[in-house]
């Protein structure tokens, strides 16, 4: 994050403990934690629906991309996810974190697409969609 980022370490451990309590908070509750009410407490049920797309611009810290991250997979799905071109070490090291935590190998990808690359994956997937 210091070299990718620019942030001081100090900042970057900061970070680092953040996206731990997120995948923590996740792992422990899983995808449908109780939500309290008045007069009880209800679930809001989620189901995985396949392959998602993220795009995470500009300097993001580490938190942000496990704020995308950790529900998604926690769920089931798939993320192929494009992160800033100026964060490649922290993209990569991002990648390593959901298989060492026992998530499937292929179930979080990185892209390093261009801008102009991912325009044209987001319009030829709006034509698969729109038939």
């Amino acid at each position: 994050m210091t070299v990718g980022m620019g942030k001081r370490i100090n900042e970057g451990r900061g970070g680092v403990g953040i996206v731990v309590d997120i995948f923590r908070c996740y792992a422990e509750r899983g995808p449908d934690p109780p939500l309290p009410i008045r007069g009880g407490s209800a679930v809001l049920r989620k189901e995985p629906i396949g392959a998602l797309l993220g795009v995470l611009p500009g300097n993001f810290p580490c938190c942000q991309v496990v704020r995308f991250v950790a529900p998604i997979l926690v769920l089931g799905n798939m993320i192929l996810l494009k992160h800033a071109s100026i964060c490649p070490r922290s993209a990569l090291t991002t990648e390593k974190i959901p298989p060492g935590a026992g998530v499937a190998g292929d179930a979080y990808v990185n892209t390093f697409a261009s801008g102009r690359q991912f325009r044209w994956f987001s319009l030829i997937r709006a034509f698969k969609a729109f038939p």
